[in-house]
């Protein structure tokens, strides 16, 4: 059986974007003038470049990984293209810096004279000071009332995720992400579901599995004390918050009624706070590992395993830095990772019950899927925050959606229960659910829009209290969103709607990305043993190989043009790609 298409591996050149003169931010300029930093004092600053638009070739019809290895391969070409100039200066220089492509801009340290004299390269944009995020304050609470099942938590039954389960669907095949204080991911409650486990008898691999931001201490610590450490090669956890959210997400315990949303889930992590603080570069370091994660040198990056999911329980507020002067940055990262497929899942903040009270990164988004807190009642917590989106002047509504957020069970650092009220409570609850919705229906894997439709139309409509901007009595409403979580509902609706394809005994392998840059990944093989050649126009071989590792094919040594692709079978049937 012969199947031929027609691919074009190009190599393409690298695009300079339109000139921009560099600037300094305004809190960073008020720092300079005020004199809060010393003479030879180093500044944590973010040079931040011109981003990088939307690739040509998007379509939401791609799968999560075709689009996935399309934007990475994307935004960093162009980042290398645009951070060119800046990086060779600074390596000049001798200054020490770290690039991201997620966000496009350089984390680095300077003195106000290093900073003064930086040139105003083309596509430098703005000047940033390194500010710290926290994570939310949380506190202990006695349980919620148990609702019509003692098996399960209170949320677990509200949110209809048990009877999820009971038609066979429990998150198996979905990787759910946190950024947070960090894993324990040893406790029994989420070991078991660790990527990185390979099993009770054998080493760990956290290659591809964990990643910590948190390469030294932050500045509102200001000492090496972290019972953790720096620079972390295995999961750890230095405040428990983290851990209780993971809980939420995937954990489960014979011996307790269970509180895990997607039990059959695996699970990655990066931690991006020190003690409860960190910086937007902490942040961005953990957004951009997730995009392709890697292994635990930094290298060999895989976007085909990122996550389906990532949920963020944490915020960066005014009084730590975020303003209107930079809420793009963060913007930036959110976009890219929805464009990779990937559905960010944020927590509304506890800065309730005023009105336009949802104020901080992520949440502020309309990429993020932005989470409120409520109780077993079906009521708003009171802290829980509100919208509408003032801050940023878009007056858009938030939250999207509300799910359980007080006494929330989960296990913290010593593997014991704690009942946790907050908003960072309620965002693992709908991670979770997407988990379980991707699980049911395959085919919604990085279609965020598709995805976070459902889980909209099908919540429970809630209504009453302030109206913030909108209507309070009819929904979407800036206290409640669209409602209260139901991915019972959600699964349902999607299994209803879904048009099942039959795929042919012998499908075609998928190329992508077309064009490309560096790898080259070959999916839908089966179980096929496939030997692969790669030939010019003029029909030379130009690379060949007898397996094709999941890893891609390296590509980067060829030169710019188009070339063939040869797939041949052990049973020599050849297949073609363009």
């Amino acid at each position: 059986m012969n199947i031929s298409h027609t691919i074009c591996i190009a190599f393409l050149s690298l695009v300079a974007a339109s000139s921009l003169s560099s600037q300094v931010s305004t809190d960073l300029a008020t720092r300079i003038d005020e004199g809060l930093h010393s003479e030879g004092q180093k500044i944590p600053v973010l040079l931040r470049f011109t981003r990088a638009s939307t690739p040509a070739t998007w379509s939401n019809a791609m799968t999560k990984e075709e689009k996935g290895v399309l934007v990475y391969d994307h935004i960093v070409r162009h980042a290398r293209s645009t951070q060119l100039e800046a990086k060779a200066y600074m390596e000049a220089k001798g200054l020490s810096y770290t690039s991201y492509a997620v966000a496009n801009c350089i984390a680095t340290q300077l003195t106000k004279g290093e900073l003064l004299s930086l040139p105003r390269w083309q596509d430098l944009e703005l000047i940033q000071y390194d500010n710290l995020i926290s994570v939310p304050e949380v506190e202990d609470q006695e349980a919620e009332v148990q609702s019509r099942s003692d098996s399960s938590e209170y949320g677990i039954v509200l949110i209809g995720a048990d009877k999820v389960w009971d038609l066979g669907h429990e998150g198996a095949g979905v990787v759910v992400a946190g950024q947070d204080t960090g894993y324990e991911w040893d406790l029994p409650q989420i070991i078991d579901k660790y990527r990185g486990f390979v099993g009770f008898d054998e080493m760990p691999d956290h290659n591809y599995s964990w990643h910590d931001a948190i390469q030294v201490p932050v500045p509102a610590t200001a000492d090496s004390l972290n019972p953790c450490g720096y620079a972390v090669t295995a999961p750890c956890d230095d405040h428990s918050h983290g851990t209780h959210t993971m809980g939420t997400m995937v954990g489960t315990d014979m011996s307790t009624p269970n509180f895990g949303v997607a039990p059959a889930a695996q699970w990655i992590g990066c931690r991006n706070m020190d003690r409860g603080n960190g910086v937007p570069s902490t942040y961005i370091d953990c957004f951009e590992w997730f995009l392709a994660p890697t292994d635990l040198t930094g290298m060999a990056a895989r976007p085909d395993l990122a996550p389906h999911v990532i949920n963020n329980s944490w915020a960066c507020t005014a009084s730590e830095g975020c303003n209107p002067d930079n809420f793009s940055l963060m913007q930036e990262v959110v976009d890219n990772l929805r464009l990779a497929g990937i559905v960010v899942v944020a927590s509304a903040g506890n800065s309730g019950p005023s009105c336009h009270s949802i104020t901080t990164p992520a949440a502020i988004y309309e990429g993020s899927f932005t989470v409120g807190a409520s109780n077993a009642r079906d009521t708003i917590a009171n802290f829980s925050s509100r919208g509408t989106v003032r801050v940023d002047s878009s007056f858009r509504v938030k939250p999207d959606i509300v799910a359980p957020g007080v006494a929330v069970k989960s296990m913290v650092l010593d593997g014991t229960y704690r009942y946790w009220n907050g908003t960072s409570m309620a965002g693992p609850h709908v991670a979770g659910a997407v988990a379980l919705l991707i699980s049911a229906v395959p085919e919604l894997a990085g279609n965020v829009d598709e995805i976070e439709r459902l889980l909209r139309v099908t919540a429970v409509p809630l209504a009453g209290g302030l109206s913030c901007g909108t209507d309070s009595l009819s929904t979407p409403n800036a206290t409640y969103g669209h409602g209260r979580l139901d991915i019972f509902a959600a699964v349902e609706q999607a299994l209803a709607t879904t048009t099942s394809t039959t795929q042919s005994e012998v499908a075609s392998p998928r190329v992508y990305p077309n064009p490309v840059e560096d790898i080259l990944y070959i999916k839908d093989l089966g179980d096929r043993n496939v030997a692969y050649g790669i030939y010019d126009m003029l029909g030379n071989l130009v690379l060949r190989g007898l397996s094709i590792s999941d890893r891609g094919l390296d590509v980067s040594d060829l030169s710019s043009g188009c070339y063939v692709l040869r797939l041949q079978t052990g049973a020599a049937t050849p297949f073609v790609k363009i």
